[in-house]
């Protein structure tokens, strides 16, 4: 077992093994850790990107206010991201890997957007998960929704050693 520092940014608990000998801790669409700026693109109208809120948002047709229990359709082909609302300190050393959900992905098309997420030890800023949805149909994400997991791995760094010649082995080339 390893300790981490960790800060939680939500209401929500922190992410839990679901069984005794889970490998990873379950991790979960905290919206009330979601931050808008004046540029992106409103998921909530548009069907793309990120949110809920940590303050009041107000959008034509749209308001939202902190802790709102809110739902987000992922349209196919669309891709957002969904905070933690958890930030981390790793010991040097370690870093963590976002794994996908494979029930979300077999029945609804959802994965993670670069198949793997990884944070190395040196990362503060919040952990996210990028969705994506390559399935027929829109995926909704609820407040509280299980939406990836996350495991912590030993880290190494390579040191090259160029030579001319490699080790044969049975299998070869």
């Amino acid at each position: 077992m390893i300790d981490l520092k960790v800060i939680n940014n939500s209401i929500l608990a922190l992410p839990t093994y679901s069984t005794e000998h889970s490998d990873a801790v379950d991790l979960k669409a905290a919206f009330d850790c979601f931050e808008f700026d004046d540029e992106g693109i409103d998921p909530i109208i548009d069907g793309n990107g990120m949110y809920l809120v940590t303050k009041k948002y107000v959008k034509e047709g749209l308001l939202i206010v902190p802790g709102q229990n809110i739902e987000i359709a992922l349209w196919p082909g669309g891709r957002i991201l969904i905070p933690s609302g958890i930030k981390v300190e790793l010991p040097i050393g370690w870093r963590l890997h976002v794994y996908g959900r494979s029930g979300i992905s077999l029945n609804n098309g959802i994965t993670i957007a670069n198949s793997v997420g990884k944070i190395d030890s040196d990362y503060r800023g919040p952990i996210g998960v990028v969705l994506t949805n390559n399935g027929e149909k829109n995926f909704i994400i609820k407040f509280g929704d299980r939406i990836a997991q996350m495991s912590i791995e030993q880290s190494f760094q390579l040191k090259w050693k160029e030579v001319d010649k490699l080790n044969t082995t049975v299998r070869g080339e």
